[in-house]
Parts: C-alpha cells; sequence; structure tokens
C-alpha cells in the first residue's frame, strides 16, 4: 500500500479483506477482481515485516506479530497469551494437520472404584459437585472444597433429636471422650453391673460366651454380632414326596393317628378298623389270643403263628404243627412251590398180564393195545412170548418187528402221538440162528431208554417177514368177535384194536376217529400180544 490509505470502503473478515465497491485498489495498481483474499492454507498467516512487491502486505517498521494478547483459561488460572504449546501429557497426545489441531487420549484400562457400598470397573471418573462439596482439577491433582454454609447437622441422642452446627462429647457416667485428628475416642472406666437371666454381677470386663447354638464376635471395637446355628432353626422335614426347611413342626390329628405332647416327649395313637368274622371294631390295639389250635408269638415287630393239626397215619393219630414226608419203601418224595410230589422207585419191569392163548399174525400188519404204567421206570428191553414157523432152513429169510408207544393227546376227540419206537431185523441164512428156531421162545428186543412216567398209553407191535416166515404171538386172545353194531361209539373211544391196511412203517400219528387205521370191531382186536418191559 504505497499511498499510506485505502482509496474506498472496505471490509475485513477472518480470512478475506474485500472491497465494498466496485473496485479495491493496491497502490496505484488497480485490481482485476472485486475481492482480495489471503489464504491459510499453510496452517498460519504470515504478513512480512517490510515491503516486497505490489502483493505484498507488510507490517510497520521493525517488525512485530499481527495476534498479540489472546487470553487462553485452563482449570482456574486464565492468562493473556500471543503464542499457545499444547504439550502431551496425562495420557494425551497433540497433533496439528494444516490448520487442524487433533487429539487423541490413550485408552487406561479400567480400575475397579468404591464409593459408599457400590464398586464398578470404569476407565474414566467425574468427580460431580453436590451437597456443598465443589471439585477441581490442577494439572493431575483433584481439589475439593466444603461450602462454608453447610452448618445444620441433624444430631440424634437417646430420644432427642435436633439440628446442630457444634457437637460436643461431655465426659459422664464413667465414659471419658477424646479427639485424635478427626477420630473420636471414647473409654469406659470404672465397674459396670451386668444382670443376664436371673444371675446379676459386678465387673469392669464382660465376656459374652459361645453356647446353645449362639456364637458371638466383634465387628471393630464396639460392635458385637452374633449368629445362631441354622440347624437349630431350620430342619429339613420330609412327609411323603415333599421336604422342606423348616423352624416349627405342628403335628396334625388326621387319619385315624391322633398326637400327643409331654414335656419332650410326642405321643401318637393310632385307631383302625379290623374285622374278624362278622364283628367290625375301630382299635389302637390288637391282641392275638392262642385258640383252637393256633398259637401266636411276637419276635420284635414280626408276629407269627403256629397250628397243631391232626394227622393220621395207619393206626396212629397226633396234633402237629408240621409233617415230614421221609423216603421209604421205594417211595421218594419232594416239594415244589406249595406242590407234594411223591416217586415210586425201586421197580425194573413191568408186563400187561399173563399170555393166555396164542394167535398167528399176518404179514404187515399192527396192532394197538391200551397199556397203563402205574409208576416210573425206564425201559431198555422189550420181551415178547412168540413162534417162528414156516420157514425153510435151507433158504435165507427173516422178519422186521417195530414197536411204538403212543401217548393220547386231545382226549377221545384227538389221536395217538408217537412218544418212543424202535425197529430190529431178525434174519437168517441156512444153519444161522434163528434157521430152525421151533416151538416156543422168548423174543428179546432193545430199546433206547424208554423214560415212562405214569400213566395211559397205547402199545403198538408191528411185523414185516420174508420167505413165507410167520410168528405165532402169545397173548390175551380170546376168540370173541367185537360187532360192528356200536357204531359211532366205538369210533371216539380207546379200545384194542389193529391196523385194517398193511404198513410199511410205523406211523407217528393216528386218529383216534380213523376206522381204518385203527379197527375197534371183529375178532382180530383181541389179537393183542403179552409184553414184558425190563429195565432201571
Amino acid at each position: 500500500m504505497p499511498d499510506g490509505n485505502f482509496q474506498d470502503y472496505v471490509s475485513l473478515s477472518q480470512d478475506s479483506l474485500y472491497h465494498k465497491g466496485a473496485q479495491l485498489n493496491l497502490g496505484s495498481t488497480s485490481a482485476s477482481t472485486v475481492q482480495i483474499l489471503f489464504s491459510n492454507s499453510a496452517g498460519a498467516l504470515a504478513l512480512a515485516a517490510t515491503a516486497t512487491g505490489n502483493t505484498t502486505v507488510w507490517l510497520p517498521s521493525g517488525g512485530g506479530t499481527l495476534l498479540t494478547n489472546v487470553n487462553v483459561s485452563a482449570g482456574t488460572t486464565s492468562q493473556n497469551l500471543s503464542n499457545v504449546v499444547l504439550s502431551n501429557s496425562n495420557g494425551v497426545s497433540f497433533g496439528l494437520n494444516g490448520s487442524t489441531i487433533t487429539a487423541s487420549v490413550v485408552a487406561a484400562a479400567n480400575i475397579n472404584l468404591s464409593a459408599g457400598t457400590t464398586s464398578n470397573l470404569a476407565s474414566a471418573f467425574t468427580f460431580a459437585n453436590a451437597n456443598g462439596v465443589s471439585f477441581g482439577l490442577n494439572a493431575s491433582t483433584i481439589t475439593a472444597s466444603i461450602a462454608t454454609s453447610l452448618t445444620n447437622i441433624n444430631v440424634s441422642a437417646g430420644t432427642t433429636s435436633q439440628n446442630l452446627s457444634n457437637v460436643v462429647f461431655s465426659n459422664s457416667n464413667g465414659v471419658s471422650f477424646g479427639l485424635n485428628g478427626s477420630t473420636v475416642t471414647a473409654a469406659v472406666s470404672g465397674v459396670v453391673q451386668i444382670s443376664a437371666g436371673t444371675q446379676v454381677a459386678t465387673s469392669g470386663t464382660v465376656v459374652f460366651a459361645n453356647s446353645n447354638g449362639v456364637t458371638f464376635g466383634m465387628s471393630g471395637s464396639s460392635q458385637i454380632t452374633a449368629s445362631v446355628n441354622t440347624l437349630l432353626t431350620n430342619l429339613n422335614v420330609s412327609a411323603g414326596t415333599t421336604s422342606n426347611l423348616l423352624s416349627a413342626i405342628t403335628l396334625s390329628n388326621s387319619n385315624n393317628v391322633s398326637f400327643g405332647l409331654n414335656a419332650s416327649t410326642v405321643t401318637a395313637s393310632y385307631a383302625f378298623n379290623l374285622s374278624a368274622g362278622t364283628t367290625s371294631n375301630n382299635l389302637n390295639l390288637v391282641t392275638l389270643s392262642n385258640s383252637n389250635n393256633v398259637s401266636f408269638g411276637l419276635n420284635a415287630s414280626t408276629v407269627t403263628a403256629s397250628y397243631n393239626f391232626n394227622v393220621s397215619a395207619g393206626t396212629t393219630s397226633q396234633n402237629l404243627t408240621a409233617v415230614t414226608f421221609s423216603n421209604s419203601n421205594g417211595i421218594s418224595f419232594g416239594l415244589n412251590g406249595s406242590t407234594l410230589t411223591a416217586e415210586l422207585a425201586g421197580f425194573s419191569s413191568w408186563s400187561n398180564g399173563q399170555p393166555v392163548t396164542s394167535f398167528a399174525t399176518s404179514n404187515a400188519f399192527l396192532s394197538l393195545q391200551p397199556i397203563l404204567v402205574p409208576y416210573n421206570i425206564t425201559v431198555s428191553n422189550v420181551i415178547q412170548l412168540v413162534s417162528l414157523t414156516g420157514h425153510s432152513s435151507n433158504v435165507s429169510g427173516g422178519f422186521t418187528m417195530s414197536l411204538v408207544l403212543y401217548t393220547i393227546t386231545g382226549g377221545t376227540a384227538g389221536s395217538l402221538s408217537s412218544a418212543s419206537s424202535a425197529s430190529s431185523n431178525f434174519t437168517w441164512t441156512s444153519g444161522a440162528q434163528y434157521s430152525s428156531s421151533t416151538g416156543v421162545n422168548y423174543l428179546q428186543m432193545s430199546v433206547a431208554s424208554w423214560a415212562l412216567t405214569p400213566g395211559p398209553y397205547v402199545f403198538g407191535v408191528a411185523v414185516a417177514s420174508a420167505n413165507s416166515a410167520s410168528l405165532t404171538f402169545y397173548g390175551n386172545q380170546t376168540g370173541n368177535t367185537i360187532v360192528s353194531g356200536g357204531g359211532t361209539f366205538l369210533t371216539n373211544q380207546i379200545f384194542d384194536g389193529f391196523s385194517a391196511s398193511s404198513i410199511a412203517a410205523v406211523p407217528t400219528s393216528v386218529a383216534i376217529s380213523n376206522t381204518t387205521a385203527y379197527v375197534r370191531t371183529g375178532t382180530s382186536v383181541n389179537n393183542q400180544p403179552w409184553i414184558l418191559f425190563q429195565g432201571t
């Protein structure tokens, strides 16, 4: 500005100097725009101390600064400054980017802070002014001040309460007070009279002894604490499916049970309904009396009873409480649950009677003979009385004998089912066994241990011969003819019988109602051989 003044009205703002009229002149050169701006993009506005050209704004001679005094406040301090420096401290770091000031705070770990009864983990804390207390911060130091206008405090002693600005503790009744800094002290002197229950004692020292489930303690120097054993107050009581902790239990009368209390003893009585014969009563006591040969006993909580009953065997009779079956005379006894069993032993043979006559057999016949075995026997041999005739001693031949023992299933409408069977071949050649046998002989045949129990069976014999050999059996044939006029009566009864057709093998089952496989009419039904079972 060579002329030292402006030639027109101008305005000066924070970052620009512009002309209010049509043109802004600097020196003798006219500006080609209506405003001239001073940029501070470099971070600071620098004005030269001396003129360097028509476009330079310069400061007064001798240099200087454009901003001389700026008021800056921090905390309780305030000063006029021409230069401000932001220093890194207390976890805060400052930076400068162009004209922008940046600040970053180092994250602090959480610190546990407690105030009153509350405790929290926090990384920042604020001290708020309240209740006459004001806080301040000087560098890293926190300050606090109490307003002098907090004057009246409510103080209570005994039944009296007042708002006071001054409290005095006076020595009296053996109690002396003292003050150490901000701590009030008290001391008891002299003798104190103590009463507990019916006892009175005078002492300078009092001891609270633990007893009866009560435990004493001291909190600080003036507070006595006491705790009661919870086992004496809360008892776990279970009844049925429910369980609770209780400090009191009431036994209520219900369901015919009545309770009583005598000192520390609980009594209970129960009235129950008891019926005997035609009489019924509600009772709380029952006595079992000996009568009618029944005697009672009591062992702890167990009632026993014994019964005398009359037992007769042969010519002897006695009243007994127990009977023992002893094994003797070939009879063995057993007990299965409540079932008594008896087994007849010592018999090694059984026969179906005595042979009285003889009869010839046809080839491939089957005789059926009901038998009744009265005792247990295990059969190993079956013996029959036979005569072999009609064979040539110079020609090989033989016969096959098959034996079968049927059980009866399904009653008279059922069937005969094979329980045991055996078959043997009897052959001969010229000069060999049976080649010249004539007359009556015992024919023995081995079987594989037929285990028979007492009961009815049907015994079957079948013979098939070769080369015109024939057998004559000795048995109980009478010669009487059973007529067929019985009709259906005979078709479901178990009598002596035979098979009307020739058989190739002994059948495993015969229907009782089958009148072809089981013929019960005619003369041949009585042709049943004599048999003898031998074994153990």
